[in-house]
């Protein structure tokens, strides 16, 4: 772990990396994307600042940080803020569980409230419905075969993911053009990031490009949400799920139809962008891989066979978390996680003055050469459990840590799992030819720029 030379107590701050005036290091991010902050800790060493637009922001980038401010410090870091990266996605998700900044107890409800739908008693019935929707959305992919047509695995996973959603949350099917018209909207919202920062730096009156179509998509994300959130209402949706749910603590008084809105845009948003981002990532690394694809297949056919796999498979499709692990480490889909000191303090031997906003850069964790023997390579075996529990306990948090952890995490896990057991199965996905690798696009989270395409072919014993 790098170290300026300082002695605590002298109330000295982080090196500053100077930017532009009223955008900050935007530019150098926009352009440079992942490798910047690469660079910038190369440079300054694990703690430096940046500012975004006209928000300064200090950069927190090796375990021992996220250990200090999500856990061990926590209370002082309770609050998430409403600048920097947070800009775009706040008039969208608003106070759901994922964004809010209310009050520590305030949240507390929000979170009893929908975390018994994901308790380890349910993860059976969860991965039914999780199967069940994963096999509807793949009948049509002997198509590619027989077509030899490429496949863009950013949309297909997306709107797997989303069918899942809608069949586990919502209790509903949620067919393609929806599931297709949901994400174009989101996705504006989300790519408005820069802009965002921009706009926020710069007076009312100074027009922002893409600021009309940011508000628009906004209000057409929610009317998709109110949508869904009506039909999983109606009789003909499975009547135990999470809507449901809530919208009883609604009748109660212990939840504002507000409230059960933003919770339905966070469960939406929280459920599918990442997990879409984080297969598209997995498509292409194991294309490039052959025989880490071969190993999985092998699982795979050990464990299932040709059957629907089933809750009691998933322990043993061990190498399948492996693989998803280890490319949740490269290319950790919500790269940052965000957080406003209540009050002075000092990480690193760096004064950290209250009211500062601080960042666990998760990208710079998970890339550290003093945790990750070779951090660019990749190899699930990383996360046999021998290594797991020989590495700093912060070391991978693609998920956050503390409190404020991602609730759904073995839920978003055992989806990643069925949805490559389902896949791999059957068939086996090669790079098209002549095509390029991907390039990460850095927003509110990290993405194929211009996604992920593959070629699906039937398995043979050869595979």
């Amino acid at each position: 772990m790098q170290q300026n030379n300082i002695s605590s107590g002298q109330n000295i701050r982080p090196p500053q990396i100077k930017g532009w005036p009223l955008v900050g290091v935007l530019p150098y991010l926009y352009r440079q994307k992942l490798d910047f902050l690469l660079q910038a800790r190369a440079e300054h060493g694990d703690v430096f600042r940046v500012r975004l637009g006209t928000t300064d922001i200090t950069v927190l980038g090796h375990p021992d940080h996220a250990q200090h401010v999500l856990i061990d410090n926590a209370r002082n870091y309770q609050n998430k803020g409403s600048v920097g990266w947070r800009i775009a996605p706040l008039p969208l998700m608003r106070s759901g569980l994922a964004t809010t900044i209310q009050a520590q107890a305030a949240w507390q409800q929000q979170r009893r409230g929908v975390q018994p739908y994901f308790h380890p008693k349910r993860l059976g019935d969860l991965t039914n419905w999780m199967a069940e929707a994963i096999a509807e959305c793949l009948i049509g992919w002997d198509d590619f075969v027989t077509s030899g047509q490429a496949i863009d695995t950013m949309q297909e996973v997306t709107r797997i993911i989303i069918n899942v959603i809608g069949k586990t949350i919502f209790g509903i099917r949620i067919p393609a053009e929806e599931a297709d018209s949901i994400a174009t909207e989101f996705r504006i919202v989300m790519d408005y990031l820069w802009r965002g920062t921009i706009q926020n730096s710069l007076p009312d009156w100074i027009p922002v490009p893409g600021k009309a179509r940011y508000q628009q998509a906004i209000r057409a994300f929610d009317a998709h949400v109110d949508q869904l959130t009506e039909r999983a209402l109606q009789p003909h949706a499975r009547p135990d799920n999470l809507i449901v749910t809530l919208n009883k603590l609604v009748k109660t008084g212990d939840m504002t139809r507000e409230q059960l809105h933003n919770e339905a845009v966070t469960l939406l948003v929280a459920g599918y962008e990442s997990s879409s981002a984080n297969l598209s990532w997995v498509f292409h690394l194991l294309t490039q891989h052959q025989t880490i694809q071969h190993r999985l297949q092998s699982e795979i056919t050990t464990v299932l066979g040709t059957r629907l796999p089933a809750f009691a498979d998933i322990a043993d499709l061990s190498y399948s978390r492996m693989v998803l692990q280890e490319t949740l480490r490269l290319y950790a889909p919500s790269y940052w996680i965000q957080r406003q000191a209540a009050a002075d303090d000092e990480i690193g031997g760096f004064h950290i003055p209250a009211g500062e906003i601080v960042v666990s850069m998760i990208h710079l964790v998970h890339m550290h050469p003093d945790i990750w023997e070779q951090p660019d390579r990749f190899d699930p075996e990383r996360f046999l459990p021998e290594h797991v529990q020989a590495r700093h306990k912060r070391a991978w948090l693609p998920f956050g840590a503390g409190k404020r952890m991602c609730m759904a995490v073995e839920f978003a896990l055992i989806q990643g799992q069925l949805i490559l057991s389902q896949i791999f199965q059957r068939y086996h996905l090669s790079a098209v030819p002549g095509g390029t690798a991907p390039e990460a696009f850095v927003a509110s989270n990290i993405r194929p720029k211009q996604g992920v395409r593959v070629h699906a072919s039937l398995r043979t014993k050869s595979h």
